[in-house]
């Protein structure tokens, strides 16, 4: 996958609910710039879809989404911490 320089939009509301956030607390966590995101467009077999993963901490939500940005398959996991 390749980096995609046009981001999908996600509602907080339902990014908050995936970290198990209310949405106040995620807005907080924005603002201080400890949300992270990566968008990657598929290639080969996986063209016309992006990969989404958005990071807090060391929780994970990653999404693959269609070309109008519908999510297809979704999953939160917790990451090991990098040093």
């Amino acid at each position: 996958m390749q980096v995609d320089r046009e981001d999908p939009v996600i509602e907080v509301s339902y990014l908050a609910d995936r970290f198990g956030l209310s949405q106040d607390a995620f807005v907080n966590l924005l603002r201080r710039g400890l949300v992270r995101s990566r968008v990657e467009i598929g290639i080969g077999e996986d063209e016309g879809t992006k990969r989404l993963t958005v990071r807090i901490g060391n929780r994970q939500w990653v999404a693959v989404m269609d070309a109008h940005d519908c999510i297809l398959s979704e999953e939160t996991r917790f990451t090991t911490s990098r040093r």
